[in-house]
C-alpha cells in the first residue's frame, strides 16, 4: 500500500505525495510518505472516524470546520495525528 499506486495514490496526493514510489524505495521520500500516512491516521482515531467509510481528506476537513467554526487545512489536521 505505501508504494502509492492506484487508490493509495489518489489518498496521499492530498498530503503532498504527488509520484509513485517503489516498494523498494527506502528514501527520505518514502519515509516522508509514510510519516504522513500514520499521522492522518492517528488523526482519523482521534477524531473517531471508521477508516473503512470512504471520506476523503477534503470531506473531513469539511466536517471539522463545520462542527468547529474553525479554518483548519488537511496539514493542520495531521498535527493532530502527530501530536497523538
Amino acid at each position: 500500500m505505501y508504494e502509492a499506486e492506484g487508490r493509495p495514490l489518489e489518498v496521499l496526493k492530498a498530503l503532498d505525495i504527488k509520484e509513485p514510489l517503489s516498494p523498494l524505495d527506502l528514501s527520505p521520500a518514502k519515509v516522508r510518505m509514510f510519516q504522513y500516512y500514520v499521522n492522518w491516521q492517528h488523526f482519523q482515531n482521534c477524531a473517531i472516524m471508521c477508516m473503512f467509510l470512504p471520506f476523503n481528506h477534503s470531506h473531513l476537513v469539511e466536517l471539522v470546520n463545520g462542527a468547529t467554526g474553525w479554518n483548519t487545512s488537511v496539514f493542520e489536521l495531521m498535527k493532530v495525528g502527530e501530536r497523538a
